[in-house]
């Protein structure tokens, strides 16, 4: 969605979303295999229209597609200089 903010136009905010699911032989083969899913959010903050700054959060629940596993999280910032 570009422009969330009305003041600012350039501005891009995103979520994403995906799911793993085993097929039928490995979740017999394995225990405990229930699907992975994995969303995404970011927002891109146009600084002016050389520079932009991305804050990131990504979480990812049952990883290796095991129900026992903490579910995961990730907090990044990126940027871009055009030059």
């Amino acid at each position: 969605m570009t422009g969330p903010i009305p003041s600012r136009k350039l501005d891009v905010a995103a979520i994403g979303l995906a799911q793993s699911i085993a097929g039928h032989d490995y979740s017999k083969v394995y225990e405990h295999v229930s699907p992975e899913t994995m969303m995404e959010m970011y927002y891109k903050i146009m600084i002016n229209k050389y520079f932009f700054v991305t804050p990131d959060l990504q979480i990812l629940f049952n990883p290796d597609m095991d129900g026992k596993q903490k579910t995961a999280v990730a907090i990044g910032v990126g940027a871009l200089l055009l030059f």
